[in-house]
């Protein structure tokens, strides 16, 4: 009878808040406004799902066994402070060889913050809601250490996403070696939804050699992120056979 009790008070809720939207819709003089707030609700709900998504997550599969290294952020494994930030300035730092680089403008409604993770690898998650974000990019550069082995003939950089996303996200990704007076860029593309997604960059295609003192980072730029919430359940990078 109490579990039948639950069910039938969900369902009571569930007619109330549908009788009230109608009601507001019924009652709306300014069509545009109320259309507004149904797409910020929303908006608000669909987070809601992701971060759901999120703590749902199965645990990631262990770097394979070939791999030369594999490496995270900091933000996923350390707290960050402030765990939250609202409307971040671009270039700002979320930690040791993590940045978050973006075109929005300084009216801009968005967030990025740290939550922790649930059945993951890392300790940690990074969720990304934007309502009013009016940029046409949001980028994460990731860095792995300086003294980690670079990439040789026959190797490639690998970049592991997990993902609990409100929409798909349309994404661009460029892997950049550099050195003094030169530098080259390995890119890719692909949508981003919920799940996981690999993105490889072999060394062949880079411009010419890489060297152990070229520096290395990788940028993975999204395409207009306006009204999405994305939770980044795991963000790494390994060097492993092609």
């Amino acid at each position: 009878m109490a579990a039948q009790g639950r069910f039938m008070g969900g369902g009571l809720r569930e007619r109330l808040f549908a009788r009230y939207w109608r009601r507001r819709f019924r009652a709306a003089r300014d069509m545009g406004a109320f259309l507004g707030l149904v797409r910020h609700r929303q908006a608000e709900l669909a987070g809601f799902a992701a971060r759901a998504e999120a703590r749902l997550a199965p645990a990631p599969p262990p770097p394979a066994p070939e791999a030369r290294w594999s490496w995270r952020p900091e933000a996923l494994l350390r707290p960050l402070s402030p765990a939250a930030l609202l409307r971040p300035e671009s270039g700002a730092a979320l930690g040791p060889g993590l940045a978050l680089h973006h075109d929005a403008g300084p009216g801009a409604a968005f967030m990025l913050a740290q939550r922790k993770a649930q059945g993951a690898a890392s300790r940690f998650a990074l969720v990304f809601e934007a309502y009013e974000f009016d940029g046409a990019y949001l980028s994460l550069s990731l860095a792995p250490p300086a003294d980690l082995p670079r990439p040789r003939p026959g190797e490639a950089v690998r970049l592991e996403i997990d993902l609990a996303a409100s929409r798909p996200v349309k994404a661009f990704l460029r892997l950049v070696i550099a050195r003094p007076g030169a530098r080259t860029e390995i890119a890719a593309d692909g949508e981003l939804a919920s799940g996981r997604r690999i993105f490889s960059f072999a060394a062949e295609r880079a411009a010419f050699p890489i060297r152990e003192d070229d520096s290395l980072w990788l940028d993975l730029i999204l395409d207009r992120p306006r009204m999405a919430a994305l939770t980044f359940r795991d963000l790494s990078l390994s060097l492993g056979p092609a």
